[in-house]
């Protein structure tokens, strides 16, 4: 793949990772932008609709002008497993630049993206993405998106043995006869209740991602293939349980919201 088609596979994916609000143009002051931008924003809205869990991103802001991103959107027929990777950003006037370099066989690429802050407060964040520059390229945008502020992390919350006792909603599973166990180096192993007992599940390289309330797992089948992905909002872990939701969209375009109940084990299985 050539400098120019990962940077189209990147940028595009980025575009659309970093978007709702009303189209009109409205001024907020740099002052209120550096007051409140600063904490963790999950992606809700992309150009005024909602978005699946599946195209889920956290956006960490800090006050270094350094922002974590965390996203395992898929495009293009690439998945992106970004946990936490960090970019430069600025304030100015009424709105955000980003910088980030990606590695290629030839060099570093940077990026560059402006966004317009339509509105912001504690629990909203609205951006306009308007510009998108590269070494090599520009891009004019009108991309909008919405976030809320995510004020918890479950990051150490969901270490442990998991028993899933409960699932609603549609495309569910048929039984719950399996458990997680999710380690803190971000590896997990799945169990299946198999002849009377539990047993782990043959699947290879299993690693998950947590951020603010955002669940990403992945695995393989086998060494030779692909990587499978599931990805949930986190709802709330509390007092040995454990809630999963997702918004799932299907090939006609319709969509639909599976929960997902899971109890601590604190002894053994």
């Amino acid at each position: 793949m050539n400098r120019t088609i990962k940077y189209l596979v990147y940028g595009f994916t980025f575009m659309l990772l970093l978007a709702s609000c009303q189209k009109e143009e409205t001024i907020t002051p740099q002052k209120e932008v550096e007051q409140f931008i600063v904490g963790k924003w999950k992606r809700i809205k992309l150009d005024g609709k909602e978005t699946v869990t599946n195209m889920r991103q956290i956006a960490t802001f800090k006050n270094n002008g350094i922002m974590y991103s965390t996203t395992t959107y898929t495009a293009t027929g690439k998945s992106i497993w970004e946990a936490r990777s960090p970019f430069t950003y600025e304030c100015h006037d009424n709105g955000i630049r980003s910088f980030c370099y990606y590695d290629y066989d030839e060099g570093k690429l940077r990026s560059e993206l402006d966004f317009i802050v339509e509105k912001i407060g504690y629990k909203r964040l609205c951006l306009r993405l308007f510009r998108h520059y590269t070494d090599s390229a520009y891009h004019e945008s009108n991309t909008t998106i919405e976030y809320e502020r995510v004020l918890i992390d479950y990051v150490e919350d969901i270490v442990g043995l998991w028993k899933g006792i409960a699932m609603t909603g549609d495309a569910t599973y048929g039984d719950f006869n399996h458990c997680i166990e999710f380690r803190p180096d971000g590896t997990y192993t799945y169990l299946n209740y198999e002849d009377g007992k539990w047993v782990e599940s043959p699947n290879v390289d299993n690693e998950y991602i947590v951020d603010g309330d955002y669940l990403a797992c992945k695995w393989r089948p086998d060494i030779d293939s692909e990587f499978q992905y599931e990805r949930w909002d986190i709802e709330e872990i509390k007092d040995g349980i454990m809630v999963w939701s997702a918004i799932r969209e299907k090939e006609d375009g319709s969509r639909f919201t599976t929960t997902f109940t899971w109890e601590k084990v604190t002894g053994k299985l």
